[in-house]
Protein backbone atom coordinates (compact mmCIF):
# COMPACT_ATOMS: atom_id res chain seq x y z
CA UNK A 1 0.00 0.00 0.00
CA UNK A 2 1.67 3.75 -1.30
CA UNK A 3 2.44 6.08 1.77
CA UNK A 4 1.00 9.08 2.30
CA UNK A 5 2.76 12.03 3.84
CA UNK A 6 0.48 15.04 5.63
CA UNK A 7 2.24 18.45 4.90
CA UNK A 8 0.72 21.12 7.41
CA UNK A 9 1.19 24.67 5.66
CA UNK A 10 -0.33 28.28 6.05
CA UNK A 11 -2.12 30.68 3.59
CA UNK A 12 0.05 32.18 1.26
CA UNK A 13 3.18 29.94 1.56
CA UNK A 14 4.41 27.63 -1.31
CA UNK A 15 5.56 24.66 -1.34
CA UNK A 16 9.41 24.26 -3.18
CA UNK A 17 11.35 21.57 -4.48
CA UNK A 18 11.61 18.26 -3.44
CA UNK A 19 8.48 19.01 -1.10
CA UNK A 20 6.12 19.48 -4.07
CA UNK A 21 6.78 17.13 -5.87
CA UNK A 22 4.40 14.24 -6.51
CA UNK A 23 2.08 15.89 -3.70
CA UNK A 24 -0.82 17.94 -5.46
CA UNK A 25 -1.75 20.79 -2.53
CA UNK A 26 -4.54 23.11 -3.43
CA UNK A 27 -4.68 26.06 -0.80
CA UNK A 28 -8.85 27.15 -0.17
CA UNK A 29 -9.44 26.54 -4.20
CA UNK A 30 -12.64 28.13 -5.09
CA UNK A 31 -13.78 27.46 -8.97
CA UNK A 32 -15.31 31.17 -10.67
CA UNK A 33 -17.28 28.80 -12.97
CA UNK A 34 -19.51 25.68 -12.20
CA UNK A 35 -17.72 23.74 -14.97
CA UNK A 36 -15.85 20.65 -14.99
CA UNK A 37 -12.80 22.10 -16.22
CA UNK A 38 -12.43 24.66 -13.30
CA UNK A 39 -11.85 21.79 -10.65
CA UNK A 40 -10.46 19.19 -13.88
CA UNK A 41 -8.23 21.05 -16.28
CA UNK A 42 -6.78 24.55 -14.18
CA UNK A 43 -5.84 22.17 -11.29
CA UNK A 44 -4.22 18.96 -12.92
CA UNK A 45 -3.61 20.13 -16.35
CA UNK A 46 0.41 19.76 -17.19
CA UNK A 47 1.93 22.93 -16.42
CA UNK A 48 -1.73 24.39 -15.03
CA UNK A 49 -0.23 27.60 -12.85
CA UNK A 50 -2.30 25.54 -9.83
CA UNK A 51 -0.86 22.29 -9.97
CA UNK A 52 1.20 22.73 -7.43
CA UNK A 53 2.54 18.81 -7.23
CA UNK A 54 3.58 19.37 -10.62
CA UNK A 55 1.57 15.90 -11.38
CA UNK A 56 1.52 15.12 -15.38
CA UNK A 57 -0.11 12.73 -17.38
CA UNK A 58 -0.86 13.04 -20.98
CA UNK A 59 -3.75 10.97 -21.32
CA UNK A 60 -5.41 13.43 -18.87
CA UNK A 61 -4.22 16.49 -20.82
CA UNK A 62 -6.03 14.82 -24.49
CA UNK A 63 -8.92 14.48 -22.00
CA UNK A 64 -9.11 17.64 -21.13
CA UNK A 65 -7.78 18.94 -24.86
CA UNK A 66 -11.08 16.58 -25.56
CA UNK A 67 -12.94 18.35 -24.12
CA UNK A 68 -12.74 22.28 -24.41
CA UNK A 69 -12.27 21.27 -28.18
CA UNK A 70 -15.95 20.00 -28.93
CA UNK A 71 -18.85 22.36 -29.03
CA UNK A 72 -21.01 19.07 -28.31
CA UNK A 73 -22.04 18.80 -24.64
CA UNK A 74 -22.58 14.84 -24.28
CA UNK A 75 -19.07 14.65 -25.88
CA UNK A 76 -17.34 16.85 -23.58
CA UNK A 77 -19.03 15.21 -20.75
CA UNK A 78 -17.21 11.87 -21.91
CA UNK A 79 -14.14 13.79 -22.58
CA UNK A 80 -14.11 15.11 -18.93
CA UNK A 81 -15.35 11.93 -17.41
CA UNK A 82 -12.43 10.31 -18.62
CA UNK A 83 -10.17 12.92 -17.18
CA UNK A 84 -11.94 12.26 -13.69
CA UNK A 85 -11.35 8.55 -14.25
CA UNK A 86 -7.64 8.90 -15.12
CA UNK A 87 -7.80 11.45 -11.64
CA UNK A 88 -9.42 8.61 -9.64
CA UNK A 89 -7.32 6.04 -10.68
CA UNK A 90 -3.69 7.65 -10.64
CA UNK A 91 -4.09 10.89 -8.69
CA UNK A 92 -3.93 11.41 -4.54
CA UNK A 93 -6.08 13.81 -4.40
CA UNK A 94 -8.27 13.84 -1.04
CA UNK A 95 -10.37 16.89 -0.20
CA UNK A 96 -9.79 17.95 3.51
CA UNK A 97 -12.50 20.57 3.94
CA UNK A 98 -15.79 21.58 2.04
CA UNK A 99 -17.23 24.38 3.54
CA UNK A 100 -21.18 25.55 3.56
CA UNK A 101 -22.08 29.10 3.89
CA UNK A 102 -25.48 30.94 4.93
CA UNK A 103 -27.64 33.99 3.82
CA UNK A 104 -30.01 35.87 5.21
CA UNK A 105 -32.80 38.46 4.08
CA UNK A 106 -36.05 39.74 4.78
CA UNK A 107 -39.51 38.24 3.95
CA UNK A 108 -40.03 39.27 0.48
CA UNK A 109 -37.01 38.59 -1.46
CA UNK A 110 -37.67 36.83 -4.71
CA UNK A 111 -35.35 34.78 -7.22
CA UNK A 112 -32.43 34.10 -4.31
CA UNK A 113 -30.85 31.14 -5.71
CA UNK A 114 -27.99 29.07 -5.35
CA UNK A 115 -24.87 30.37 -8.02
CA UNK A 116 -23.36 26.51 -8.09
CA UNK A 117 -20.53 28.31 -6.33
CA UNK A 118 -21.71 28.67 -3.20
CA UNK A 119 -23.23 32.76 -3.31
CA UNK A 120 -26.84 34.14 -4.25
CA UNK A 121 -27.26 34.75 -7.94
CA UNK A 122 -28.13 38.73 -8.28
CA UNK A 123 -29.76 38.42 -11.64
CA UNK A 124 -33.36 38.02 -11.22
CA UNK A 125 -33.81 39.21 -7.73
CA UNK A 126 -36.84 40.95 -6.61
CA UNK A 127 -38.70 42.37 -3.95
CA UNK A 128 -42.17 41.05 -3.60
Amino acid sequence: MPKARLLIIGMGQELRGDDAVGLEVVKRWQADYPGPNDFLGLLLETGASNNAGRWSSADFDDAIADALATGDAAASRAAYDRAEAIVQRDVPVIPVEYGSAWALSRDGLLGAIDNGLGGIRMAGLAWR
